[in-house]
């Protein structure tokens, strides 16, 4: 009877523990921009409660490594952690730009895919670009699917300071890269990026190129600014109507439009005005600016034919611009158009091109939107 009842007690307490602990499993692939996996990345799962209107409290945590799959497995308690409100978790390895997702779902944990962009210096970019043929192409993918960032003490002094510096070194070395870019133009993880990055340094023949084979982006369109076939201004045409959903997209058709200023822009514009309601203050502006006869955007002084940009553009107040940025041959030059409207910053950027002794203007985009404080706008 005793032995019976000894092994009732541990019955009883083996479905007690199993009632108690409740064994859920964590998993996440790891992987770079190119798709391969990352071993030895630390991972570590948060979960949090609230204990009052703005504090909180760790209840649990899993701290794990991945392992040569790219994979990170461990198994937490899915009863104890019932009352979480929300999951961090956060990856972290040298030589990648680890990140932290806060604020996540409870469920979010079960099991997870990550990319984590591994990180270059700008002396990469410059290596890079003394390559040729095969060897650039597949080393500007591995560029166009990480990161780039400064050093401490790097010269910034033609580099945009609130831009991205991958694009900018890139547009320095345009001469180089163009083949590459080109080349990488269909490429599923880095083609788009290829794209964005040819529209910046603004060769018409490439611009069109992209659009007769790849949706639509808001610095591809921006920088369409020499159409010639019927199907280039038709492409205008439904950017600008708003037929892609995208107000990026159709902002910067209609920009587009009126920095052409030609009779055929005007005829386009006046035929989306009925399409696209949602930008009819846009559309008027433009309109009249091309009614206006603007001067052509072009000069023998780059600095004026970045002016002249900015007045075309101007959004809001005008607030200068900023020094050229030139390409390694001086034929090429990038403009920062600065302008506030109410308590907010914006910068646009102007590509600009030599050709026949004139400074030709090849497209704009914004770059930066920031909003100001109450202080920098009263200052202002």
């Amino acid at each position: 009877m005793g032995m019976k009842r000894t092994l009732s007690l541990i019955l009883l307490f083996v479905a007690g523990t199993t009632a108690s602990i409740s064994a859920a499993e964590f998993v996440a692939k790891i992987v770079d921009g190119m798709g391969r996996p990352v071993s030895a990345v630390d991972v570590k799962v948060l979960w949090y409660k609230m204990v009052s209107e703005d504090s909180a409290q760790n209840i649990d945590s899993l701290i794990l490594r991945s392992d040569s799959f790219g994979l990170a497995k461990g198994h937490y308690d899915e009863n104890r952690i019932w009352s979480a409100k929300y999951t961090d978790i956060e990856l972290k390895k040298e030589g990648y730009h680890g990140y932290n997702l806060g604020g996540l779902r409870r469920d979010f944990v079960r099991k997870q895919k990550f990319t984590l962009e591994k990180l270059f210096g700008p002396e990469d970019v410059r290596r890079v670009a003394k390559l040729t043929g095969e060897r650039q192409i597949n080393a500007l993918k591995e560029l166009l699917t990480g990161k780039v960032e400064r050093y401490k003490g790097e010269d910034t002094s033609s580099v945009l300071e609130i831009g991205d510096i991958l694009e900018e070194l890139i547009f320095f070395y345009e001469r180089q890269f163009r083949p590459a870019l080109l080349s990488l133009a269909g490429d599923k993880r880095v083609g788009s990026t290829s794209m964005e990055i040819l529209a910046l340094i603004g060769f018409p023949a490439d611009v069109r190129l992209i659009i007769q084979n790849h949706r639509p982006s808001y610095g591809i369109v921006s920088a369409l600014l020499e159409p010639t076939t019927t199907e280039e201004w038709d492409f205008l045409k439904k950017c600008a109507s708003g037929d892609y959903n995208d107000l990026w997209i159709d902002g910067g058709a209609i920009n587009a439009l009126k920095l052409i200023a030609s009779t055929h822009s005007l005829e386009v514009l006046e035929e989306t005005h009925k399409k696209n309601a949602y930008r009819k203050n846009e559309i008027d502006k433009a309109i009249k600016y091309i009614k206006s006869n603007p001067p052509p955007l072009a000069d023998t002084n780059l600095v004026e034919a970045g002016n002249k940009v900015a007045r075309a553009i101007k959004f809001g107040r005008w607030d200068g611009n900023g020094k050229p940025r030139y390409n390694l041959e001086g034929d090429k030059a990038l403009i920062d158009c600065e302008f506030r409207s109410h308590r907010c910053l914006f910068v646009h950027n102007a590509t600009f091109h030599k050709v026949d002794g004139v400074w030709k203007f090849r497209g704009e985009r914004q770059t930066f939107q920031a909003l100001l404080t109450l202080d920098q706008e009263l200052k202002e």
